[in-house]
């Protein structure tokens, strides 16, 4: 569990986040969905601990804090470009102290859902396609001993096939974690989410249980209205 206490987090006069307090609660995947520039990334990064809030507190549930939190950002920063796919799981593993037969088991329980891994392990992560550097590294974020696994922008670049594959992959490994995602992706939040959380004005406002798509696209127009729509296009 990972609760939020009055967070506030301010850039020059732009206020992101405001007295926002939530509980993000274990064996659940949570999704957070907004229009661009309103604050997602932020807030994932306060969770992570990358980034320090203004004011308020994070309280983790694990005993390891903030180092039970493993965060994949958008675009291509996570991985170490001049190493192997499996270079790279066992160096980011060993960062977190696992041992490299930890590692290995972990790899081995979970390439079954990503079996591409399996295929591309020994090429260097330059010559990867966007998409194969993007589940990269959320399965480098998913075989870690984490206890909560944050994935901004979470099917970023990914074609369906792959798209599917991670569905599932969260699905499996949701069941003792905190698994929180920020996605513009709302056919697959709508698939995966058993809670969604709307972000405006700085507050987090959540909706539980799971949603069709129809029925989130009518909620997420209700909040943002034609604005919201404008900043997604």
């Amino acid at each position: 569990m990972i609760v939020l206490r009055n967070i506030s987090k301010k850039f020059g006069d732009k206020m992101i986040l405001s007295q926002a307090s939530h509980t993000f609660r274990e064996g659940e995947i949570a999704s957070i969905t907004a229009p661009n520039g309103t604050g997602k990334t932020t807030l994932l990064s306060i969770i992570s601990g990358l980034l320090l809030p203004d004011e308020g507190t994070v309280v983790y549930g694990s005993k390891n804090g903030c180092r039970g939190v493993n965060i994949v950002l958008s675009g291509e920063r996570n991985l170490y470009v001049k190493n192997t796919v499996q270079e790279n799981l066992l160096y980011l593993g060993a960062i977190r102290g696992m041992s490299r037969k930890e590692i290995e088991m972990r790899i081995e329980q979970y390439q079954k859902y990503f079996p591409v891994i399996h295929q591309i392990s020994n090429t260097m992560i330059e010559k990867l396609s966007y998409g194969q550097k993007r589940l990269t590294a959320i399965f480098s974020a998913v075989i870690s001993d984490a206890d909560c696994v944050l994935l901004d922008e979470v099917t970023e670049g990914l074609d369906m096939e792959y798209i599917c594959m991670l569905q599932e992959l969260l699905t499996n490994i949701s069941e003792n974690k905190v698994i929180l995602l920020a996605s513009h992706d709302y056919d697959f939040v709508a698939g995966i989410s058993d809670s969604i959380v709307f972000f405006k004005e700085g507050k987090l406002m959540e909706q539980r249980g799971r949603f069709h798509l129809e029925e989130l696209k009518e909620k997420y127009m209700q909040i943002y209205g034609l604005e919201g729509g404008k900043k997604d296009a």
